[in-house]
């Protein structure tokens, strides 16, 4: 950062880059080299705590438009579904929050329904490898041990293989 502003002098970071990373959840941006593990000095990761927002500002859309500003091509790795919709390998399906559709006609595949009226939003976890699936986790819950002195523990739910139904 340079004033409170992007440096110019990162950007060939970005420029010189093989792979560049947009993950919109955890409000970074990575940019490797294709040597990435023997070159570390050639990567950069850059945070959106290291701008200075407004109060109403999407942090997640301020990185996306940066990396546009830059002319910058860029992949969305973010699996949360909050921000942006999930293709499948082929492009065959696209997962959204509300469930999954083939991606050729908006057609609904599963709907909140099938997922027992939940939103995937934090929940989806990847693509089945052949696209006949998708890896579905449901939120965590706590087992509270002691009332007197709080202690809990974390149980996670399952991961869950939901079968797309075959259109």
């Amino acid at each position: 950062m340079k004033n409170n502003g992007f440096d110019p002098q990162n950007y060939k970071y970005f420029e010189s880059a093989n792979h560049v990373f947009l993950h919109l959840d955890e409000n970074i941006v990575i940019a490797l080299s294709d040597d990435f593990r023997k070159n570390v000095k050639q990567n950069v990761i850059l945070s959106i705590y290291a701008f200075e927002l407004p109060p109403t500002s999407e942090p997640g859309n301020v990185l996306e438009q940066k990396m546009e500003d830059l002319n910058i091509n860029y992949e969305i790795v973010d699996l949360s579904l909050r921000y942006a919709d999930i293709p499948s390998p082929k492009r065959k399906y696209i997962a959204r929050k509300d469930g999954i559709y083939l991606l050729k006609n908006n057609f609904p595949v599963t709907t909140r329904e099938y997922i027992n009226g939940l939103f995937m939003t934090g929940n989806f976890r990847s693509w089945y490898y052949d696209e006949s699936a998708v890896v579905f986790a449901q939120d965590g819950y706590y087992y509270y041990n002691d009332s007197l002195l709080g202690n809990h523990f974390s149980l996670p739910r399952p991961i869950l293989k939901l079968n797309l139904p075959t259109p």
